[in-house]
């Protein structure tokens, strides 16, 4: 593993770890969030936290090498219950 990934042993720790990123106010893409936190399925820990915030999915593609991935981000860092976030597709 990276030096310079944060060591977070367990599932809870890095969903509490992603929590605490958005609530910042910044964004975590799924190769942002293996660097920093060692997640591997972001999109699972982002299921989860969508019980308690509302969060907001941007959808990128790339045609020209032909990929794609999503972008994650907190509008508010109040917990909004019932709230499943904003879907953009850019």
């Amino acid at each position: 593993m990276n030096k310079n990934v944060t060591s977070i042993n367990s599932r809870r720790s890095q969903i509490d770890a992603v929590r605490q990123h958005l609530q910042r106010g910044e964004s975590i893409t799924p190769l942002q969030a293996l660097h920093l936190y060692g997640v591997l399925r972001l999109s699972s820990i982002i299921h989860r936290l969508r019980r308690e915030f509302p969060i907001n999915t941007t959808h990128h593609r790339d045609p020209k090498h032909d990929k794609q991935w999503a972008e994650y981000s907190c509008s508010t860092t109040e917990p909004m219950p019932g709230n499943r976030g904003v879907y953009v597709y850019a």
